[in-house]
């Protein structure tokens, strides 16, 4: 009973976050932008700790590889708390950058690597096509940032809502069905009475 009653709850807070994501999409984007950033740190610096009691065992450029990816997630973690505090209006519009960034950058790579493949006389089709969807996105979330991201937003909160309202039926389906299991031993103890 108190299983079922706790996901009734739970489902009614997670419902309420959807709401609040819907609501403020900024507010909640930043406020998830903070504490992913401070997961990173938090990881970046455990990842650091172990490079440092490992040094001995590693080659040096494994070890070089590692304490770089470290120090650029602590810069990105500290960049992103950063602007979270500084402009949380602004935080989905930088998120929708940062990915156009990624698809950009993911289809220069590509294009390199169609090059050199060409080059080889290996046919790569399904390379092309990565190239124009990743190329097509990025300057879709170059173009339209703003609506990209509330959309996103949207989206994710109507899926969150979901969760919660499924979350919600399963406890108040708990609730009934040992409601029921109480109703029917109560019964069958009441006739073994008699």
């Amino acid at each position: 009973m108190v299983k079922g009653l706790y996901n009734v709850l739970l489902g009614v807070v997670i419902i309420a976050l959807s709401i609040y994501m819907m609501a403020d999409p900024g507010g909640f984007a930043g406020i998830f932008a903070i504490i992913f950033s401070l997961f990173l740190i938090f990881i970046s610096l455990r990842s650091l700790i172990h490079i440092i009691g490992y040094h001995k065992r590693v080659k040096r450029s494994a070890l070089l590889a590692s304490l770089f990816k470290a120090l650029i997630n602590i810069a990105i973690g500290a960049v992103s708390i950063y602007l979270a505090v500084k402009s949380p209006d602004s935080i989905l519009s930088i998120i929708v950058y940062v990915i156009a960034i990624d698809f950009i950058l993911s289809a220069s790579v590509d294009i390199f690597e169609l090059v050199i493949l060409k080059k080889a006389g290996v046919m790569a089709s399904s390379l092309l096509v990565e190239i124009l969807i990743e190329g097509g996105l990025g300057i879709l979330f170059f173009l339209f940032p703003s609506m990209i991201a509330h959309s996103a937003m949207t989206v994710l909160a109507l899926i969150v809502m979901g969760i919660g309202a499924m979350v919600s039926a399963i406890g108040i389906f708990s609730l009934i069905m040992v409601r029921k299991l109480k109703k029917d031993i109560a019964d069958a103890d009441y006739t073994e009475v008699r």
